[in-house]
């Protein structure tokens, strides 16, 4: 199998992938899966030939097609990962400033007479 079709195939399973998102619970496992996914790629971009044959032409023509849709949905997991730490820090500060209103026992109070 050609370098092209390796591509090709790796890139069709990202972007099956990428389709079907998993709750909060899985999501390290799903990002390591996309990670893999990636370092295949890249390494297979790497070593792809100078002059390709009418079917690994074929093949980049659909990868390049491939390609807008996966960069959105990427995008898209990445700002669902950043409002969940938003989320997740907004909780913290709020927790943090509830917690550390601090119990004055030594209150103090003056009755001036005259």
């Amino acid at each position: 199998m050609s370098v092209v079709k390796q591509l090709y195939h790796i890139t069709k399973e990202l972007y099956q992938t990428l389709q079907d998102v998993p709750k909060e619970e899985k999501r390290d496992e799903y990002i390591n899966t996309i990670n893999h996914f990636l370092d295949k790629r890249e390494k297979l971009i790497q070593s792809l030939p100078k002059e390709f044959s009418i079917e690994d032409k074929r093949f980049s023509e659909k990868l390049i097609e491939l390609h807008p849709e996966i960069d959105a949905a990427l995008k898209k997991f990445l700002s669902e990962i950043e409002n969940d730490l938003k989320k997740v820090r907004q909780r913290k500060l709020i927790h943090n400033k509830y917690n550390q209103q601090t119990v004055y026992g030594d209150g103090i109070f003056f009755d001036k007479r005259k």
